[in-house]
C-alpha cells in the first residue's frame, strides 16, 4: 500500500526479512498487535535480530490490529494541548 508508487526493486527496509545480514543494524524497537496481520512476520524478524545478538525491544499489544496507534493520534494531541494549558 505505502509502496505502490515506488518503481523498481523494493527497499530492504520495507521488507526486512528479505535481508540476510543484520550486522549493520542498530538497536531496534518495534510493536505489533496480537490481531495484526503482520504479527508473525514481525516476531520472526525480532527473533532473527536476537539471534545475531542485536539489542531489541518488542511489545505485543493484546487484542490490537495493524496500525492501531493511529487511533490515538488525536488523543495524544489533545493531551499535549491540555498539558500546555495546565502549565500556563
Amino acid at each position: 500500500m505505502y509502496l505502490k508508487k515506488i518503481e523498481g526493486q523494493t527497499s530492504k527496509y520495507a521488507l526486512p526479512m528479505h535481508e540476510t545480514d543484520f550486522s549493520n543494524l542498530s538497536a531496534t524497537y518495534t510493536t505489533a498487535g496480537s490481531l495484526d496481520s503482520f504479527r508473525d512476520e514481525t516476531m520472526n524478524y525480532i527473533r532473527a535480530l536476537i539471534e545475531v545478538d542485536l539489542s531489541v525491544k518488542f511489545y505485543l499489544y493484546p487484542r490490537e490490529y495493524n496500525e492501531f496507534e493511529a487511533r490515538f493520534q488525536k488523543l495524544i494531541l489533545v493531551k499535549k494541548r491540555l498539558m500546555y494549558l495546565l502549565l500556563q
